[in-house]
């Protein structure tokens, strides 16, 4: 009985995972647990979330299958997130270290549908510098951690839809919640987007 091995270990040659990722865990974390499970080395994602966001991970692995994640790769992302406004952090998420906090006034539907209308569209962005772009060979999030400054480089992105989520109601108060989705190219940063309508 020893050498009774499951059939679908050894009959599997390449497939797609679909894989509903859940908070706190890396996608790369995905990418070894499931080379773990299926044996095979030839694993990898189609794009990155971060680690405390929830949501499809696309996996290929095998060696048919990996070949096409360049094409998963291009097409549009969605997102849905919740801004919380008047605070910023080091990593533009709820994790990092608070670096701003600022009042925020009475904000109208009509005075946020301009703030995210000027979001909208084809744009420059620069990415955030905890992340997982690579800079000579290194993740940016590898030199913020030791404190040093690296000059990014605007890269240009698509947002096609950046819409409220949560009604018409105004908002007030400090560190006062808005809730967005978004759909948007390839390489867009929603962290970045989150900071850039805070500061608007």
């Amino acid at each position: 009985m020893q050498d009774c091995i499951p059939l679908y270990y050894t009959m599997f040659e390449a497939g797609i995972f679909l894989i509903d990722k859940p908070p706190d865990v890396t996608s790369f974390g995905v990418i070894r647990r499931l080379r773990r499970i299926l044996g095979m080395k030839k694993v990898g994602h189609a794009g990155t979330l971060d680690p405390f966001a929830t949501g499809l991970l696309i996996v290929c692995a095998g060696r048919q299958a990996t070949r096409i994640i360049p094409r998963f790769m291009e097409g549009e992302k969605e997102y849905v997130a919740t801004l919380q406004l008047g605070v910023e952090t080091a990593t533009h998420d709820t994790e990092g270290e608070v670096t701003a906090r600022t009042p925020v006034g009475t904000l109208g539907n009509e005075r946020l549908e301009e703030c995210l209308g000027r979001f909208r569209g084809s744009q420059l962005q620069i990415p955030p510098a905890y992340s997982a772009l690579k800079h000579k060979g290194k993740p940016l999030y590898y030199y913020a951690r030791k404190g040093i400054e690296i000059e990014k480089e605007a890269r240009q992105v698509e947002i096609r839809e950046l819409v409220r989520t949560d009604g018409d109601h105004q908002l007030l108060g400090e560190e006062a919640q808005l809730d967005i989705r978004v759909v948007c190219s390839k390489g867009t940063y929603i962290r970045t987007l989150a900071a850039d309508i805070g500061r608007e």
